[in-house]
């Protein structure tokens, strides 16, 4: 069965728009092909050096030649080039300053320190203790987590009784 999957490193990547002299340090070359409307050339394209010759090798090293259209990403990632068309590239990755971690929260059961809900990692039991998350009890909380918890039997907690600190 496929399944769906996020990517969770960061790369870099530089939207061209027709006015770059260079991208990622290589020189952008624009193809002798014009467009008909804009009167720009209608591709552009930068060579990198991707093969690292052997000492022994008496064959010239070709350059890999990556082509792109105004309006493409381009993306670095690790030691790769590629280019991504913008409507791909809008949906695979959001600008790191633009992604928004969704805010979590301590459920406060009682008064003191050791007055917050835990929740043990492999049991799945409830227990009160203090905010400090470990390997062992899961403290911090998404407003869906706390949805769901809302519908476990097994925590016999008066929600409307329970305070929700933000956590940091």
């Amino acid at each position: 069965m496929t399944k769906i999957y996020r990517k969770t490193g960061t790369i870099n990547a530089e939207q061209f728009d027709g006015g770059q002299k260079r991208v990622f340090g290589y020189r952008v070359i624009p193809s002798s092909m014009i467009d008909a409307i804009t009167g720009m050339p209608a591709y552009y394209s930068i060579l990198i050096n991707d093969v690292k010759p052997e000492p022994d090798d008496d064959f010239p090293v070709d350059d890999v030649e990556v082509v792109f259209e105004v309006g493409d990403w381009i993306v670095k990632e690790a030691d790769e080039i590629e280019v991504i068309a913008d409507d791909v590239f809008k949906q695979t990755y959001a600008e790191l300053d633009e992604r928004v971690e969704e805010k979590k929260y301590y459920v406060k059961i009682f008064d003191g320190g050791l007055g917050y809900l835990n929740i043990d990692i492999s049991t799945g039991n409830m227990t009160a203790g203090s905010v400090r998350e470990t390997d062992f009890f899961k403290t911090k909380f998404t407003d869906k987590a706390i949805e769901q918890l809302k519908q476990r039997d097994d925590i016999p907690l008066d929600w409307n009784k329970v305070s929700f600190v933000e956590a940091n």
